[in-house]
């Protein structure tokens, strides 16, 4: 069976990796004057990798999907990877963690196993019939 919860976890926790990576995470607003006394205004939006480091960033945002892709490698790693990506979205919620929270609660979210079904059919139709 198609691990469709596990992968959907993995595509929007890298998602919300490309997104920190391209969205301006930093504005405001400067007002500086030159030399010959003349007051300059203006408004400035900045990537993370621009004020962060490009280096620095991929290690922070590769973190999350890393977490998002152990339970496609092993299917007990699921819950594990669920709890410690929902921490880590909580402990980075004042910056970027909360854009790894739909990651987080996908993962949660239980698959259909076929462990219930008998040759086609539903164990408990079964013990009726």
């Amino acid at each position: 069976m198609f691990p469709f919860i596990r992968v959907l976890g993995l595509l929007l926790a890298t998602a919300a990796s490309v997104y920190v990576w391209y969205a301006p995470m930093y504005s405001g607003h400067m007002t500086s004057t030159s030399a010959d006394g003349q007051r300059v205004e203006g408004d400035f939006q900045r990537r993370l990798p621009e004020v962060n480091g490009a280096a620095r960033t991929l290690v922070v945002i590769s973190v999350p999907v890393a977490i998002a892709i152990m339970p496609l490698i092993a299917v007990r790693l699921k819950i594990a990877s669920a709890i410690v990506l929902l921490v880590l979205s909580f402990l980075g919620g004042m910056s970027i963690g909360l854009f790894y929270l739909p990651a987080a609660l996908v993962l949660f979210v239980p698959e259909r196993s076929r462990s219930n079904t008998v040759n086609g059919a539903d164990a408990v139709s079964r013990r009726v019939l």
